[in-house]
């Protein structure tokens, strides 16, 4: 993917996550001023009109304000997780679902990785964790605790203690959809 590429992507998402919460630009700028985040009005401007792109701190920032989920930057599609024939995926935005991905992927990083995960990861692990709730629907807490036991185990059997923490929290989330479904179709 190219610079202008990635522009467009950040601009289209900036402007429909705007548009979804009825957020000024300037209310966004004086949000994220109290971030010490030098991103002003004008800023935001050319970030929408693709003179510009945006900081992973600048992302991180807006999406957590305008609670919305960061966008899916390296891939030509959103990344699916369990499986691409996923026929009934709630559609639309889900800000709620959005926030949650953000304080599941804080504690996960906090706990998981000792707090020490570089932006990008972050990020990637935000959105696969927000496609997971999406997919699956609902937030169980104790099958995302099972779904975590789980890779604990599959971790230590493989020997897998050098797992990349996009990976992990991939292989976490396809258990938790996993476990979901059955929980589902039990009921």
């Amino acid at each position: 993917m190219n610079e202008i590429d990635a522009r467009t992507r950040i601009a289209n998402w900036l402007k429909e996550a705007l548009d979804a919460t009825s957020i000024t630009q300037d209310d966004l700028a004086r949000e994220i001023k109290k971030r010490h985040i030098n991103l002003d009005q004008s800023k935001i401007s050319r970030i929408i009109n693709k003179g510009r792109g945006m900081s992973a701190e600048e992302l991180l920032a807006t999406a957590e304000i305008l609670k919305v989920p960061l966008p899916t930057i390296g891939t030509s599609k959103p990344l699916l997780l369990a499986s691409d024939a996923v026929g009934d995926e709630p559609t639309g935005f889900h800000p709620e679902l959005s926030e949650l991905a953000l304080e599941i992927t804080k504690d996960l990083e906090k706990n998981e990785h000792d707090g020490d995960l570089k932006d990008e990861d972050y990020i990637q692990a935000s959105a696969l964790i927000y496609n997971m709730l999406r997919s699956a629907g609902a937030w169980h807490p104790k099958l995302f605790q099972e779904s975590k036991k789980l890779m604990a185990q599959v971790k230590r059997d493989r020997g897998l203690s050098n797992l990349p923490f996009t990976d992990y929290v991939k292989s976490v989330a396809i258990y938790y959809q996993t476990l979901a479904r059955a929980e589902k179709s039990s009921t």
